[in-house]
Parts: C-alpha cells; structure tokens; sequence
C-alpha cells in the first residue's frame, strides 16, 4: 500500500484550548446533521401503512383515557382545550366565591364582573367533591383496592390548610362568608394581603386535594388502568419505529461528518478543524487513510451519543422525555446513553494529557492521527522560501 508524505506534516500539534474548541464543535455540527437526517427519516417513517395505522390507534385511547377523565370530572375543557391544573384550581375558587355570596344574600347584579362567566359551586360542577362524592361511590366495584364509599367530609380530609375556610350545608361544602368576601376583594384589588394570603390557602388546598384524586383514578380505576396498559402497548410500538430511524440518521450523520467530509478535503479534517485551519495528519507523516479516518469516525460515533437524546428533545420537545426514558437494551435509556456519551467524550478529550506528544484526543490516537497548525506550517514555509 503507498503511502503519501501530508503537505502538513512539519505542522506542531494543535494545542488543548483550541482541540477543546473543535470537539465541542465538532459534536454540535453532528447534532445539527442528526436533526437535519431524522427530519427526514421520521417523515419517510410515518408515511408507512405500519406507523399510520399504530399512530391512529394511539390517538383512539388517548381520546379514550381523556372521556375517562372527562367523566370523573378529573379534567375540563375551555374552548376545546384541557385546562392545566392550576387552571381549574383558579376557575373552581371563583366558583365557590360566586355560591358563597349568593347563598349569603348577594344578587348577581352586585357582585364582581369576573364572576360572570362561571356558574355558582354546587356539588356537581365542583371537581373534587364529584369525584370523591358522586363518581368514586357510584363505581366501587371498578377500583382495586376493595373500597368502602366516602363521606363528604373526605373533601376537606384531602385539601390541607385550608379546612377553616369552609362550612357544611346542604350537603355540601361551601366557603364560608367571610373567606369568600376577603377573596372577592382580593380580586378587586390585588393589593389586598389577607384576601390574597386565603386565596393562596385555599388554592394550594384544591389543587393538592384534585391531584391527589387525580392519582388515585389512575393508579386504582381499573378501566383507567386497562385502556392506559393499552396505551402504553401502542406508543411502545410507535417507540421502536423511531429508535431505528434515530439510529440510522445518528449512524448517517456520524459518517458525513467524520468519514465523507473530511476524506474530500486535503486538510483531512472535519468542518470546524477546516475553518480553524487545522489538518489531521498520521503519525508517521502521511496523509490519513480512509481506515484511520473510519477508525477516528467510530470511535467518534461510540462518544457521542447524546445526539440522539438532544435530537430527541429537539424535535418532539417535553412530549419526547417519554422516548428519552424508553429502555433500548438491557433496560438502558437514551438518557442513560447520553450520560455514558458525556463520561466518554471527556475521556476521550483528557486522553489529549496522556499523549503529550501530539495533543491527540482517544479518537485520534487510537486511529493513529493527530491534529496539526495548518498555520504553523504555512509560516515555517514562508521562512524556508
């Protein structure tokens, strides 16, 4: 095999700082081209019979699990979208406010404007106490625990700090008089403390008490639990659909950035070594073989992983920390990969200390290559001529 002397070969090795620079460069330019190739894998991907008809089914026990929620009373909807729980919190406060001034002679025409918009607390539109009151001691029979029904007084067991705020009539519970006026002048003036510190009470309370009850339906209602099992089935299907996409578009990416690029130019040397003109020569001299850059390329490819795992973010944002956690093999995650790929790559830069030498990082080393100043030789040039 011929072997062909660099025109870099007289070049110093390219110092830590500045090899520091370009494999933090080097990682963001092959995250970039992993986006760029799982962009298109992903829509080659759901165009196929398979991921359509596995994605159409996820949807049906989506909608399902939500009418499940929806008639617990757990979830509510405004203008055709799902209120957070922070939303319904503040939306049930003005309605139990509104029930308490007109139980305690108010008219409609002298309360607040806000007010308007909602209908007065009752024992059915208010969330929680449906739930605990009305839904849970109607199915007893479809929870896992072996349930007894609850009492009323279970609404105020699970919304902590806030009991004193309440009073009993008719079977429900309503704010009383006092809590509701200093909430309602809260809300005409934001200033007001003590309206403010009882809202505060009062909302904490609620949303603790909903979540709570949120958690016990889907951890104890046995539909719930079946269609959410179900669920799950379906997206973990979808999951090993896009891991081989993301693999691919990783495997691909890693191979123009470290093999197909840096084999066309004369420097040898990925895009940022290239604009920071720096060359990777072998050790001996010669310009790299296309072995020693697909030596550099898959070890490249073993450090960083956490490509995908930014990939993953990127494209399918908090809805894809489901994905990240997914187990790929021997119960390991993209998460985990991504923690392995960031001990790695500082391995691999801090090899540069060990190799003194030549600077060179473990990719480089164990490919037989290092990095050099394509400035230096260029001046050790001029001096020559």
């Amino acid at each position: 095999m011929q072997f062909i002397d660099s025109p870099f070969k007289n070049s110093l090795p390219v110092k830590k700082g500045r090899k520091f620079a370009v494999k933090f460069l080097d990682l963001l330019v092959l995250a970039i081209v992993t986006i760029f190739l799982f962009v298109i894998a992903d829509a080659v991907g759901n165009a196929t019979p398979a991921y359509k008809e596995k994605s159409k089914r996820a949807g049906e026990l989506q909608n399902e699990l939500y009418s499940m929620a929806l008639g617990a009373k757990l979830m509510a909807k405004k203008d055709n979208a799902y209120l957070s729980l922070n939303e319904e919190s503040d939306l049930q406060i003005k309605k139990a406010v509104k029930a308490s001034l007109l139980k305690n002679g108010k008219k409609e025409s002298e309360i607040s404007g806000i007010y308007i918009i909602v209908e007065a607390a009752n024992s059915s539109n208010d969330q929680l106490f449906y739930y605990l009151n009305t839904f849970t001691n109607s199915h007893l029979d479809s929870f896992d625990d072996a349930r007894q029904a609850n009492e009323p007084s279970k609404y105020l067991e699970i919304m902590p700090n806030c009991t004193e705020f309440y009073e009993k009539s008719d079977g429900y519970y309503y704010l009383t008089f006092d809590a509701a006026t200093k909430i309602d002048n809260y809300y005409r003036d934001s200033s007001y403390s003590l309206g403010s510190e009882i809202f505060n009470k009062v909302k904490e309370g609620y949303k603790t008490g909903l979540s709570s009850s949120i958690d016990d339906f889907c951890n104890h209602y046995i539909p719930y639990k079946t269609a959410y099992s179900n669920y799950l089935g379906v997206r973990d299907s979808i999951y090993w659909i896009k891991i081989p996409e993301l693999l691919a578009a990783y495997l691909a990416a890693a191979v123009l950035t470290f093999f197909v690029f840096p084999l066309s130019l004369k420097e040898k040397a990925t895009l940022p070594a290239k604009v920071m003109k720096i060359a990777v020569i072998r050790r001996d001299g010669n310009i790299p073989k296309f072995y020693n850059l697909l030596g550099k390329t898959a070890i490249n490819f073993l450090e960083m992983p956490i490509c995908m795992a930014v990939t993953i973010l990127v494209f399918y944002g908090s809805g894809g920390v489901d994905l990240l956690m997914a187990p790929l093999f021997l119960n390991v995650s993209f998460l985990g990969i991504a923690v392995f790929s960031l001990a790695a790559m500082l391995i691999g830069y801090f090899s540069c200390f060990i190799f003194r030498k030549t600077n060179s990082t473990l990719s480089e080393a164990a490919s037989g290559l290092y990095e050099g100043e394509k400035e230096e030789q260029e001046a050790k040039r001029n001096v020559i001529e």
